[in-house]
């Protein structure tokens, strides 16, 4: 879009009959290039370095006397610190929101087994409930509790429990394939699975060949 906008503007500059409709032109140019987001500094001093040679090209064309060059220069100066000045302004945006997205992926999380906790899954249902429920899509709803976790932690130890619950996670990550599929830590050493889009007979195959994982464990 910027290289059509361009030889547009560039074209009707050079072929104006006036050094003063060359100019707006050439202005309108800077303001369209000023205004779009770049995100790249290089790309950005590229882009204005073209711009300001076709500049000099058009200032020889029509023979322009000092005090016009000047204020083309001028001109693009100011069209190129605008530039960074919106560079600097999205990048000040992105790295909000990505603060923003990592805070609330980690209050979402559960530091552990980076599964959702509670409020994770919470917050997924509100999205996906609604939505199974017009489509009409099957929704399975699998709980999975750690037999004698409590016994097995206070034997070997809470380091030793700490694993047994980061073995099961990684069982019920090799299970989960779907991105529509959730795994979430909502207790000590109890988990919970949401499979969307899924028969029932699937389903059941599904949590016994979880269980199956996790037994050989």
């Amino acid at each position: 879009y910027i290289g059509t906008i361009s030889v547009v503007m560039l074209t009707l500059s050079f072929r104006a009959g006036s050094v003063i409709v060359s100019m707006i032109f050439f202005m309108l140019l800077v303001l369209f290039v000023s205004l779009i987001p770049i995100l790249e500094p290089a790309l950005c001093l590229i882009i204005w370095g073209l711009e300001i040679i076709a500049m000099v090209v058009l200032a020889l064309v029509k023979k322009m006397d000092t005090a016009t060059v000047i204020a083309f220069v001028l001109i693009s100066i100011m069209g190129l610190m605008l530039s960074f000045i919106a560079y600097a302004g999205i990048i000040r945006k992105l790295d909000y929101k990505l603060s923003l997205d990592h805070a609330i992926s980690e209050a979402e999380t559960d530091p552990m087994t980076g599964l959702l906790n509670r409020r994770g899954l919470e917050h997924k249902l509100e999205n996906i409930w609604p939505h199974c429920i017009r489509q009409q899509i099957k929704v399975a709803v699998i709980m999975v509790d750690i037999d004698n976790f409590k016994k097995y932690n206070d034997s070997f130890g809470h380091p030793a429990g700490d694993e047994c619950i980061k073995s099961v996670t990684g069982a019920i990550r090799q299970c989960i394939r779907r991105r529509t599929d959730y795994g979430a830590r909502v207790g000590g050493e109890e988990f919970l699975v949401l499979l969307t889009d899924i028969e029932p007979v699937q389903a059941v195959k599904w949590t016994l060949h979880l269980q199956k994982t996790i037994n050989t464990l």
